[in-house]
Formats: structure tokens, C-alpha cells, sequence
């Protein structure tokens, strides 16, 4: 932070005068990156939640059956979750130069919060209310089943002062929580039951098979309650696109002073709506494994584990502007609204899903002679919709632009060990040692993890206006596959950046979510512990951390943003090896 406010320095007026606040602007230049403030200052929240669990376990023949209450009183304290001094991105769509777009102060796009008069903060509460009965049945000797069912009521939050405002199409104006529609905004999701079904079968003294399946429900996200408080006339969230080829402004005509709600131009502020479609994400999970013994304290599993999400929360322009037909002679953005009495209007809805299936094995050495392992590989695949600001989908009548692979990393193992060396007093080796050289020699440990990782699925992205005034972003078109094979990959060209190239602008380009593989990962921890026995029951304790021991280098992931000169390359690599020493004592 700084002692004084920067931001008239850079032309721009009506932004936060608080302190708190003092910091430049956030600004994304094409090619330069991104330079100033984070884009959410300052940033806090206190939770005081209050929970109240009760359970009950009836015991009676083959049955085990248990039922109980999980009750919560969620109370949400935000402390000012804004971007206050605002975020301005530069192209080159003007000058053909991005710097030069800076230096004349022409941004591609231009987004801010401003207070409506009492400030960010605002404070909601709501119940979460959970219920269960559970019926453990031992069928035979061989066989147990789980069954169950449980129920899910979340309320949707309330705000102590009625600060909620939600776009109403049909009156082209904002409905106030408490007074046009209900404090809660949207009705509870009262349909939440979530059956559960469980097997274990041992058709051997030494093999167990484990099946299961079951319902379950999330909960609303703390974004998607803010949503409705960062409305006109609390806050003004104002996010502009530049018109293309005669710009409508620049950073010295940014931010005209807000209006009071009965002069407020809709077309110039974000609002938000609240789809009636909006409910509870539900997930459906199954699962199918089989556990061996191989040899004494060895067990083998191998499981299969999936689970697909749906009604996902999402946003999208619920106000898009269509594509203009003629692109040598473009339109404002506002003039190809359906609604032209508003802007941008930030649509919540339940319209997301996502899929999860993984083959898992284990193996697992348990703590015998002085040694135990575990390791564990995974290969899987994760897809999911992926907005391109975390929030925003392309084309709400075409979601599946936004469908690819997320947080997938096709193949991951992690071996984790604990050997306590076989010297000293008691052990295989020097097991009649004793006093000094026992405290010297004996008593050290070894501990280590080790991991293996195949690279991220990574999504690019283009400085390209979408032209439709919306944060949805913009991708490369596609016209080769881009990924180079192994042998070909360099820091300098991890993959092809001659298969991209920029869309034409107004269209989004065609490349699709998590087509470009980052790089892997293999690394060691490893630590050296050496315990000093004091008395009974306590230990004294030496311990030598390394992580990343063998200082292995772990490129980071590449610039996947086709603006930047350095698109396709990698400039940086995770933390090389680290080292701590410390005393612990055990009591």
C-alpha cells in the first residue's frame, strides 16, 4: 500500500478515496504482462458460524443403525471483497501497438467497483440444515451392506440490511431484496435427498470387494451471494469494453461519479440476475475396489472411482450482444443488445457439470522390522466446464465451449516411507550397544515422499475482443494440433505457437479447454530424524528437512496467452531444494 492515492496520477476520478485502497491500478498490457495492485484490495472476512451435531447408534441383531442432525448458522462478515482502484487492459487494436494503446491512455477494456455511499462491507446469514439414517447391516460373515439417506437444506443467504438489488427484465429496472422480492432472493431447494449404498463382500480369508454409490449436495458460494450485493446503488460494478475502431473512451474520461438509483444509466453499470433454474449442485459418486493381502503386512488395492457433477453454479451475459455482421464497419456493442435499456448483466445460474474417473492402485507395506511403505498411482481424467474468468461461460446457448479438461493430470504416483535404521540398542545390528556410543549410533530415521506427476492440461487464451461486451474472454483459433512430442519440447518452444492464431475479431476462436500438456513433476522430500531417548515417555528430537533434495528442476508451467511474447515458452521453474533443521520434544 502506499501514503497517498495514485490513481488521478493515471487520469482516473470517482475511485475509492480510502486508504485502505492507496495502490496503482491493475494494468495488463499485451506483451508486458501485468503490472500494479492485485485486483482485490483490501480483502477480509470474518466467519462466526455455529454448528450443532447430534448423533444416535441403535444396535440390535444383524443391524447397526444410526441417524443424526447436523445443524449450522452461518453468519458472513465481508470486510470489502472489491477491486477498488480497477483493472484496464491494453492491445493493440488502436495503434497496433499495446504500449503505444497505454501511452495514449486507450484501454480494450476497463473494469471497477465503486460504493454506493455506505461501503463494500456487507453481512449475511443462513442456516444449513443436514439429516441422516443409517442402517449397517451384517448380512453374513462374508457380507455387510450400508445403506442410508440423508437430507440437504441450504437457505440462501440474507443480507442484515437488505443490500441485495437483482435485475428484473420485465420492469428494466433492479428489485430490492425485502421489498420487490423476498430477503433471500431465491426460494430454498427443498428436493435434496441423497441416498448412499455401500457393499463389502470377502469371498477369501484374504481379499475383500468394496462397492459403493452415493448422492450428495453442495452448498452456495460465497461469490454468488456477493453477486447480488455488488448492484447499483450499493456498489457499482462497472465493467466497459472499448468500441473498435473509434474508441467511446479513455482512461481520462473513466469513471463518471455514480447516480442515485432514480437516474442511474443501466447501460453503463453491471447488474446481476438470478436464473429460476438456480438450485443446489448435486454430485453423484460410485465407487469399486478389491483389496488383497499378498503377503504378511503387504496389501494390494486396485479401484476404480468416479463421479459427475451437475447443476454446477455458473455466470453468463444474460444481455449478449450479438456478433456484428460487419466487421470493416462495427457497431457500438450497446446498439446489438436484445435489451437495450441495460449493459452487461451478469446472469447466476445452474447450468455447469463436470465428470471424474480414475483407475487407482496402492501398495502398503505396513510398519514391520523398522519399515513402512505406501504408494499409491492414479490415472485419471477430469473434465469439467472451465469459464474463462472462473465465473463467465462464452455462449450460454452453447456451454460445451467452455468443456475440457480441468485440474487433469493423467497420471500421478506418490510413494511415501519410514525406516528407522537397524542400529543401536534393541536392534538387528550393534543390539548390544549401550550408553554414549548407543545415543550416537542408534535411534535415526529416515523419512521421505516422492513424487511423480504428468504435466496439467493448460487452456490459451487471446488479447482478441470478443466484441459482445462481456468478460467471457477469447481464445486462439486452432489449426494444427500445437503439442510437440517430447524430444521437440524447450523451455523457449514448449509447443507449437504457429498452430494459433488470433480469431477474427467479434468471433471467438475455436481452440478448446485443456488442449496443451504443461510440464511434469518429479520430486523428493527426504528428512533424517535422530531421537534422543530422555526418560519414559519422552524424546528428544533432531530433524533434517530437505525438499526437493536432489534440487531436481520442475519447469513451471508456459505462457499460454497468445498477446505475450513469450506465448509458448517457459520462464520460470517451481522452488529448488530447501533445507531446515529443528528440535522437537516428545511428550
Amino acid at each position: 500500500m502506499l501514503d497517498k492515492n495514485v490513481t488521478p496520477e493515471f487520469g482516473l476520478k470517482n475511485l475509492s478515496p480510502e486508504p485502505a485502497a492507496y495502490a496503482p491500478p491493475g494494468l495488463s498490457i499485451q506483451g508486458f504482462g501485468y503490472i500494479g495492485s492485485p485486483s482485490w484490495i483490501p480483502n477480509g472476512a470474518i466467519d462466526i458460524n455455529r454448528q450443532f451435531v447430534e448423533q444416535l447408534t441403535y444396535d440390535r441383531g444383524r443391524h447397526s443403525i444410526k441417524t443424526g442432525a447436523d445443524i449450522r448458522l452461518l453468519r458472513y462478515n465481508d470486510l470489502g471483497y472489491a477491486i477498488q482502484n480497477g483493472t484496464y487492459s491494453f492491445a493493440n487494436q488502436y495503434t497496433g501497438n499495446a504500449m503505444a494503446d497505454f501511452l495514449l491512455g486507450i484501454p480494450q477494456s476497463a473494469y471497477a467497483h465503486r460504493s454506493g455511499g455506505k461501503g463494500f462491507s456487507f453481512k449475511t446469514t443462513n442456516g444449513e440444515y443436514s439429516f441422516f439414517l443409517q442402517d449397517d447391516i451384517k448380512l453374513t460373515r462374508k457380507i455387510t451392506v450400508n445403506t442410508g439417506l440423508r437430507y440437504e437444506l441450504a437457505q440462501w443467504p440474507q443480507e442484515d440490511n437488505n443490500e441485495f438489488a437483482v435485475w428484473d427484465f420485465e420492469k428494466g429496472r433492479v428489485d430490492f431484496a425485502g421489498k420487490d422480492i423476498p430477503r433471500r432472493i431465491a426460494p430454498s431447494d427443498r428436493n435434496n435427498w441423497g441416498p448412499r449404498l455401500g457393499l463389502a463382500y470377502a469371498p477369501f480369508k484374504k481379499t475383500v470387494i468394496r462397492a459403493g454409490a452415493a448422492v450428495m449436495y453442495g452448498n452456495f458460494r460465497q461469490w454468488e451471494v456477493a453477486l447480488f450485493h455488488f448492484s447499483p446503488p450499493f456498489v457499482y460494478e462497472n465493467l466497459d469494453f472499448n468500441d473498435f475502431p473509434t474508441p467511446r473512451f479513455t482512461m481520462g474520461t473513466l469513471w463518471p461519479a455514480p447516480e442515485p438509483i432514480d437516474r442511474i444509466d443501466f447501460r453503463g453499470v453491471t447488474v446481476n440476475y438470478q436464473s429460476p433454474d438456480k438450485v443446489l449442485p448435486t454430485m453423484y459418486h460410485w465407487t469399486l475396489g478389491i483389496q488383497h493381502e499378498v503377503l504378511p503386512n503387504l496389501l494390494f488395492e486396485i479401484a476404480y472411482a468416479g463421479n459427475r457433477s451437475v447443476r454446477q453454479p455458473n455466470r453468463w451475459d444474460a444481455n449478449p450482444a450479438r456478433q456484428d455482421a460487419d466487421l470493416a464497419h462495427a457497431t457500438p456493442t450497446q446498439s446489438r443488445r436484445p435489451y437495450q435499456n441495460v449493459g452487461f448483466v451478469s446472469g447466476n445460474t445452474s447450468r455447469a457439470w463436470s465428470n471424474y474417473n480414475a483407475l487407482n492402485l496402492r501398495l502398503e507395506r505396513r510398519y514391520t522390522s523398522g519399515l513402512s511403505v505406501l504408494g499409491v498411482y492414479t490415472w485419471s481424467k477430469a473434465m469439467a466446464i472451465r469459464p474463462y474468468d472462473n465465473w463467465t461461460v462464452m455462449d450460454i446457448n452453447n456451454i460445451r465451449l467452455n468443456y475440457g479438461p480441468v485440474n487433469d493430470f493423467t497420471h500421478n504416483a506418490v510413494i511415501s516411507y519410514v525406516y528407522d535404521l537397524p542400529f543401536g540398542a534393541g536392534k538387528r545390528f550393534l543390539g548390544d550397544m549401550h550408553g554414549i556410543a548407543d545415543r550416537i549410533i542408534g535411534g535415526w530415521q529416515v523419512n521421505g515422499i516422492t513424487s511423480f506427476r504428468s504435466g496439467a492440461a493448460l487452456s490459451l487464451t487471446s488479447p482478441v475482443s470478443n466484441n459482445r461486451g462481456n468478460r467471457a474472454g477469447n481464445r486462439p483459433d486452432r489449426i494444427a494440433d500445437g503439442n510437440l512430442p517430447e524430444s521437440q519440447r524447450t523451455v523457449e518452444r514448449w509447443f507449437d505457437i504457429s498452430a494459433f492464431r488470433d480469431p477474427v475479431l467479434g468471433a471467438y476462436g475455436n481452440s478448446g479447454e485443456g488442449i496443451i500438456r504443461g510440464p511434469g513433476l518429479a520430486n523428493w522430500d527426504l528428512s533424517i530424524f535422530k531421537n534422543f531417548r530422555i526418560r519414559e515417555g519422552k524424546t528428544f528430537q533432531f530433524r533434517w528437512e530437505m525438499f526437493n533434495a536432489f534440487n531436481n528442476v520442475n519447469l513451471m508451467n508456459p505462457s499460454t496467452y497468445n498477446g505475450d511474447l513469450r506465448f509458448g515458452s517457459i520462464s520460470g521453474a517451481l522452488t529448488a531444494r530447501e533445507m531446515q533443521a529443528g528440535l522437537k520434544l516428545l511428550f
